[in-house]
């Protein structure tokens, strides 16, 4: 037999969830994994840069990085390079506590630039 036909497809993938909030408690242990990885740029130094730069880093309950962006500058290249560079190697974080490893939560990182005398 011949037989003809028409359909149209339907999407049903279930559609990524919203991340949460990680938490201020969170964000303060994330802070720490980081800023322990911060080497602060010897051109910097010399030249008396400061800032805060601020990382949004989007991780699976469980710890997982899956992505992340600069959501505030440092007002310097050379600095936000930096934090680009560390935030690059860190892969994995603390599990976040109550929250499944299917779900998703957004860290906010602040990382200081300061020149101690």
């Amino acid at each position: 037999g011949v037989g003809t036909g028409t359909a149209t497809g339907v999407d049903i993938k279930p559609r990524p969830e919203t991340p949460v909030q990680a938490g201020a408690h969170y964000d303060q242990v994330s802070t720490a994994v980081y800023s322990s990885l911060i080497r602060y740029p010897q051109a910097a130094l010399d030249d008396g840069l400061e800032g805060i730069g601020g990382l949004s880093v989007v991780v699976t309950g469980d710890g997982k990085v899956l992505s992340w962006g600069i959501e505030q500058s440092t007002g310097h290249s050379v600095l936000d390079k930096e934090i680009s560079r560390v935030a690059r190697k860190v892969r994995s974080l603390d599990p976040i506590p109550g929250l499944s490893a299917s779900k998703r939560a957004i860290v906010h990182v602040k990382i200081f630039f300061h020149i101690v005398n």
